[in-house]
């Protein structure tokens, strides 16, 4: 992932962080507004014509994925990917089944 001036493209599609297009502009101008909002430019689709660039924080950026997964792992899997085998508790069980009923409603 490209941020700043490592960013390669001389033209880029500005998204601002409320997800409004800002349109096409020169990179230098792009990397000027990110300065002038305190924030980084990240390349998010390179493969785009022009490439897709978002202003945003990139310290907060990079750490939004591990902050989901670290989530899911705290409130646990879904119980349609846990394994129930004959020596599952009769809580766990009854729970599995209420979870698939409701999950089916």
């Amino acid at each position: 992932m490209r941020v700043n001036g490592k960013i390669r493209a001389r033209e880029v599609r500005v998204i601002d962080g409320g997800q409004k297009n800002l349109g096409g502009m020169p990179l230098s101008e792009g990397i000027n507004l990110a300065r002038s909002q305190g924030v980084d430019l990240v390349e998010v689709n390179p493969n785009a014509v022009p490439p897709v660039c978002r202003l945003v924080d990139f310290g907060k950026f990079r750490y939004e994925p591990c902050r989901k997964a670290s989530l899911v792992f705290m409130i646990g899997m879904p119980w349609k990917d846990r394994k129930l085998t004959k020596s599952s508790s009769p809580e766990t069980m009854a729970s599995a089944c209420a979870a698939t009923a409701h999950s089916r409603t």
